[in-house]
Parts: C-alpha cells; structure tokens; sequence
C-alpha cells in the first residue's frame, strides 16, 4: 500500500498525459491552457514536498495522510466533472499537493517502521516500481482514453485512490512522537536555509532538478508534436505516391 502511495504522483501525471490533445478539443481550449494543468500539478507537487516535512512532525503520520489521501479523491472528482479549463487546472493542483503530500509521508513512514537495512530493500524495489509506472501509465492512459473517453481516465485513478485510501485506513500505523513545539514558519525556514547550504545535498537536487525538466519538457510536448509529424509524413508519402 504504501508502495503504490509513494508511485501515486507519477501515476497521475503521466496516465493522462496521451490525452493532452483530446481534452484540448474536448473542452476547446488552446494548448498552453491545457499544458497548464500539467505545470500547476508540479507547482503544488513541489510546494506539498515543502510544507508536509514539517508539518508530520507536528500532527503525526496518519493525521496527514488520511486528509491527503481524501483531498486526492475529491481533487480527481473535480478533474472528471470538469467542463472548462480553470475546473480542470483547479482539480490537477488539488491532485498534485495531495499526491505530495502523501508521498512524503510515505517515504517518511518507511524511517520509522524499518531498519536502514530493510528501507535500502524496499528503495531498490521502489526504484524500478516508478520506472515501471513511468512506461505502463502513459500506455494505459493511451487505452483508455482510445476506447473510452479521457474522463475515464480520472475515474480509473479515483478507484486507485480510493483503494489506497482504505488500505492506509485500515493498515496504517506508527509509533511516533509528536514534537511539542508549535509550528512557527521562521523555524521552519531556518532548517531549510541550513539544508540549502549543504553543498553535496545541493548537487544531488540540481542533477534530479535537470534530468526531472527535461522528462516533463517532453512529455507534455510529445502528445502535440507527436501527431503534427505523422500527420506531415503521411502526407508526404501520399504526395511521393
């Protein structure tokens, strides 16, 4: 379970990424209104990762998940109901900070339960789990949304959502310790501006950072360019024939 939470962002974005152009035309709207809905996914993605750290600390694992887990589902309603571009962009940052904030705190949970050794166990698994999920969603997405309709698409994530939801319901626990403290935003960002020092920390995120901007630079242009280039050498070819 807490495997599929922490895959569940990936799944999101590139499940619908094949209907990029239908939902275009669906809802008549312009191509960079639609690649919207993918760049305020990652904005509120990246955000989430920020304030969920701290937060957890302060109201527990489970306080925060669950809620997450219940803003997805209502997030990805929102997205299947949509009827113009502002509920879809709306429902897709709603989708994203609630992916990341599940994430977070499923990557965390794997601290508290296991050993260093186990957690190195469950991240060698992971690491193919995501590439899996970066291949066999945009091809399921292809599917559905070529034999059903895009909406579709976020009805088969609401099931996943809802099947992740009760599983952390049901089986999720951990013994942890909440901090006393209050949360105050001036401590927060003081941890933060000691980690942003951090010179070897700092490579590392500027090596995913690039490598990261590049798959999503193609990915959200591939489902447009990808059609104009057939489209030019069929017509090509029927010109030649």
């Amino acid at each position: 379970i807490m495997l599929c939470s922490t895959a569940l962002a990936l799944v999101t974005t590139d499940i619908y990424l094949p209907a990029l152009p239908v939902i275009k035309q669906h809802l008549q709207i312009s191509i960079i209104q639609t690649q919207y809905t993918l760049t305020i996914y990652l904005f509120a993605l990246g955000l989430a990762q920020i304030i969920t750290g701290p937060v957890i600390d302060h109201t527990g694992y489970r306080q925060t998940i669950l809620p997450a887990s219940v803003i997805f589902l209502f997030g990805t309603l929102l997205c299947f109901y949509s009827t113009n571009a502002s509920m879809l962009i709306l429902g897709r940052g709603i989708q994203g900070f609630s992916t990341g904030t599940i994430g977070i705190v499923a990557r965390a949970s794997f601290i508290k339960k296991f050993s260093p050794e186990k957690i190195q166990e469950i991240f060698m698994l992971l690491g193919p789990l995501i590439t899996l999920s970066s291949i066999i969603a945009p091809s399921l997405g292809e599917f559905i949304t070529h034999y059903a309709t895009w909406r579709a698409i976020f009805l088969f994530l609401l099931v996943l959502g809802l099947f992740i939801f009760l599983g952390l319901y049901l089986k999720f626990q951990i013994n942890e310790t909440l901090l006393k403290e209050k949360l105050r935003v001036k401590n927060i960002l003081h941890h933060y501006i000691g980690i942003m020092r951090h010179n070897e920390f700092m490579s590392y995120v500027l090596i995913n950072g690039i490598y990261l901007s590049i798959i999503f630079s193609y990915s959200v242009e591939a489902p447009f360019i990808f059609p104009l280039v057939l489209f030019l050498v069929k017509k090509r070819a029927q010109s030649a024939t």
